[in-house]
């Protein structure tokens, strides 16, 4: 059994190395955005921003949600040092895959004009909606082997296989939209996939030799018929499940920021996203710890004792480098709104303590998500995450007339907080899952912390005291050998 201190490195490890990519993620998006702004002006902008949007969603439903199954059953059979397991999860995902981008294929093709007519309110880009169509497969793919190397804890090679990749899709993107204006932007789209996928089978040729001893070329060897069947059934048992959720997660986005603009105008759902950026800026730091460390280390044992000590581990890692960040970010709140924004978005800082609460709470439900993907429990999980979607939505329909961006913000505290709850109690009840005094220590003085920093009064004395505040509680919950992680966290 390794020690927490060994845990700790192990998932800050993973966490930066998955890091990486998310900055090579947000760098590459402000160039692309910046270079496609001045190139296409606003017009051309909004027919590239649209054919992104078609393709992005034609990956999430095409997909089909394997993505999280397929880093468990490759992470379950590498604990297991079973290589003929992993063949059967890499070779039912290709498969899978591969038939499902061919009807993405054929509905493209049959009614390209009134796709375009659809997305583009002219049927002129029908060239465009095929061009788009037909790279589906492999953008899906790249995904899957993506979730390959992550199944394996070799984080290295997919941060690694994303800074190439983003850095040679700028290239694509200033040679094709350079060159060619709107028409590029879909040639751009269209050859990225390819891109994407050539670079990421490359280096999952190489994790899988160097963890599993064999390459891609040796997958199909010595696989039946009911051996590709078999592993197909378990993705699409995993994967709809994970599907159906996020479509009802984002269907929910959908209709509450419609619901705002409905009862407060769009300038309301522009504060709105001001607090959804910001959060979004800092969750993949500890998201992609989550999926890149916490879900493969424990769809790879059986031990309770062990899962035990990596949830709890989560836990702490989650309360120790969260909180001081969300309490900076407060405290900072209008310096980093005028810096990424414009004093025209100030009025959103008022949803501000209730919305970054509420990423608290998310991000704990989120490690407590990742344990019930990883254990299968599958359909607990999708009733949780329904019951927390519903209970968003009626809040906000509640309170929207009369609060507003604050009636959203509360909503949203109240349902990422019913979430965790529940997710927390029922693993404690129903999956022996066991919280140390330690962490219980930790959580409370967190929560203590953010309470008196989000909802105490501003002003420069009050900020300062909030600051002085969260230093000690840095002081009270690091060790020695903590407190160099979180420098090297912060930097």
């Amino acid at each position: 059994m390794e020690t927490q201190d060994i845990l700790m490195r192990k998932l800050f490890k993973a966490t930066f190395l998955m890091g990486i990519s998310t900055v090579a993620s947000v760098a590459a998006g402000f160039l692309r955005a910046k270079f496609t702004a001045l190139v296409l002006g606003p017009s051309g902008l909004g027919i590239f921003s649209q054919a992104v949007s078609f393709f992005q969603t034609s990956e999430v439903v095409f997909g089909l949600g394997t993505g999280l199954g397929v880093t468990k059953y490759t992470a379950e059979a590498a604990g297991k040092n079973d290589a003929d397991g992993i063949k059967k999860i890499v070779a039912a995902t290709a498969v899978l895959q591969f038939i499902s981008s061919l009807a993405l294929v054929f509905i493209v093709v049959a009614f390209s004009r009134q796709i375009s007519q659809f997305l583009f309110l002219t049927p002129e880009y029908y060239w465009g909606v095929v061009l788009l169509g037909v790279p589906v497969l492999f953008s899906v793919m790249t995904t899957s082997f993506e979730s390959v190397i992550v199944g394996l804890s070799k984080q290295e090679y997919f941060s690694l296989s994303r800074v190439i990749f983003f850095s040679l899709g700028l290239l694509l993107l200033v040679f094709f939209v350079g060159t060619m204006k709107v028409a590029g932007g879909f040639y751009y789209i269209a050859f990225n996939a390819v891109l994407g996928f050539a670079v990421v089978i490359y280096f999952t040729d190489i994790a899988l030799r160097r963890s599993a001893k064999f390459g891609l070329k040796d997958i199909f060897k010595a696989l039946t018929a009911d051996d590709l069947i078999t592993g197909v059934r378990k993705l699409i048992s995993y994967g709809w499940i994970v599907l159906l959720s996020s479509a009802i997660t984002w269907c929910t986005f959908l209709l509450t920021r419609s619901l705002l603009i409905r009862s407060s105008g769009a300038e309301a759902n522009g504060y709105y996203q001001v607090a959804f950026a910001l959060v979004s800026y800092y969750s993949p730091f500890f998201t992609n710890g989550m999926w890149g460390y916490l879900l493969p280390k424990l769809s790879g044992t059986d031990s309770t004792q062990e899962q035990n000590a990596e949830i709890n581990n989560a836990i702490k890692f989650i309360l120790i480098f969260l909180t001081p960040v969300i309490a900076g970010l407060y405290i900072l709140k209008e310096f980093v709104v005028l810096l990424i924004f414009t004093s025209e978005f100030l009025p959103a800082l008022e949803m501000f303590p209730a919305y970054l609460m509420g990423s608290f709470f998310y991000m704990l439900g989120y490690v407590m998500a990742t344990v019930f993907l990883s254990k299968k429990r599958l359909k607990i999980y999708f009733l949780i995450s329904l019951a927390q979607n519903i209970l968003f939505v009626i809040l906000f329909y509640l309170l929207s007339g009369k609060y507003g961006i604050k009636g959203l913000a509360f909503s949203y505290l109240s349902a990422n907080l019913f979430s965790a709850a529940a997710m927390g109690l029922y693993a404690v009840r129903a999956m022996k899952y066991t919280v140390n005094i330690q962490i219980l220590r930790i959580f409370s003085i967190s929560l203590l912390v953010l309470i008196a920093v989000l909802f105490a009064p501003g002003g420069i004395m009050w900020n300062s005291a909030k600051a002085v505040l969260t230093v000690i509680f840095m002081l009270m919950v690091l060790g020695k050998k903590e407190r160099v992680l979180v420098r090297t966290f912060l930097k």
